[in-house]
């Protein structure tokens, strides 16, 4: 049984391997870092390709140029082969979809992102920093650290570790200056990764986050706006509150990691809530707000946004959190990323 499960994953690179000899037409959506990563690594591979800025929110074949799609049907009518990256939504049938997450049936239950599955396609392995930037579209700052810690195992470790600073564009001065002026050994999170790597690996992080968002299209002033948002979080029992105005999401977030082990609140100018946080409190937030999104990884943690008033999610997260002296509410978080 074993084997025939490694022999599917074989089938599959094979079959991705099989058409990229062809010479296709290759589309690389890019709305975050992977796509931009995944543009990087076909130019090193010297392979033709058509890059495609699409939004993060909607990074969907139907947003893709009609002058692309037009050099997409003029390929197909001509027999040539077409792939797709980082492109989802209702895709002519004749395009070879990449997955965004590729599960092969393995022991490990590991899935790879497009990236993981290109590189496994055209070099049979995937380098460690690709590996993290896999991570980070699965499960974004989480599933990097269980990354590195798995990668920073035994044997071959150290230059693991020098590959994915080296990569990740990350000189001696950097890290020196990161530890002098930032790095915190006891970071939480953090304390399974081995000391020696732990300042790198969390520079390494920090910046593919970093890289991420931009790519995302969070710009300097929204980042400015997140830093102040977090500078005036507070606590409602022992979940963060943030009021966001118009900062982003993923730009506080990335700030206020650490507080989603009992829960972050993110409150947004336009009537857009979210919360992140274990996943006994998501549950409680989908049983009071019907019309609502959850998401996550259950039973462990989760995601829950809605569109509802400011005071009626306050006001659940009180009772959530059985406030009853309101005296304290604007207790502030000091638990936050220095980025």
């Amino acid at each position: 049984m074993k084997g025939s499960k490694a022999m599917k994953k074989d089938d599959y690179f094979v079959g991705i391997r099989e058409i990229l000899k062809q010479n296709p037409l290759i589309l690389v959506g890019v709305s975050d870092i992977e796509g931009e990563e995944i543009c990087h690594f076909l130019k090193k591979e010297q392979r033709e390709f058509e890059s495609i800025k699409l939004k993060n929110e909607s990074p969907f074949w139907e947003e893709v140029p009609a002058d692309i799609k037009e050099k997409v049907n003029s390929a197909i009518l001509s027999g040539k082969k077409v792939i797709s990256l980082c492109i989802r939504g209702n895709m002519p049938e004749a395009i070879f979809s990449i997955a965004s997450a590729w599960h092969g049936g393995d022991d490990e239950n590991k899935q790879f992102s497009p990236i993981e599955q290109l590189s496994l396609a055209i070099k049979k392995e995937v380098s460690p920093y690709h590996r993290l930037i896999g991570a980070n579209s699965r499960g974004v700052i989480y599933a990097m650290r269980d990354e590195a810690v798995e990668l920073l195992k035994g044997f071959g470790a150290r230059s693991k570790y020098k590959s994915i600073l080296k990569d990740a564009g990350i000189s001696d001065y950097d890290l020196e200056d990161y530890k002098q002026k930032i790095y915190d050994s006891g970071e939480a999170g953090m304390e399974r990764i081995p000391e020696t790597y732990r300042a790198g690996i969390g520079l390494v992080i920090k910046e593919i986050r970093k890289k991420d968002r931009a790519a995302q299209g969070i710009t300097a002033e929204q980042e400015l706006q997140a830093e102040r948002a977090v500078i005036k979080s507070y606590l409602i029992g022992s979940v963060t509150v943030v009021d966001m105005f118009d900062a982003k999401p993923a730009a506080v977030f990335d700030r206020l990691v650490e507080t989603e082990k009992y829960g972050l609140l993110m409150l947004s100018a336009n009537g857009e809530s979210y919360f992140l946080g274990p996943w006994s409190k998501v549950k409680k937030f989908e049983e009071h707000f019907l019309e609502s999104e959850v998401g996550g990884e259950p039973p462990i943690r989760g995601h829950w946004s809605g569109k509802y008033s400011r005071p009626l999610v306050v006001d659940f997260v009180e009772s959530m959190e059985k406030v009853k002296d309101k005296k304290n509410l604007n207790q502030r978080s000091e638990l936050f990323m220095k980025l």
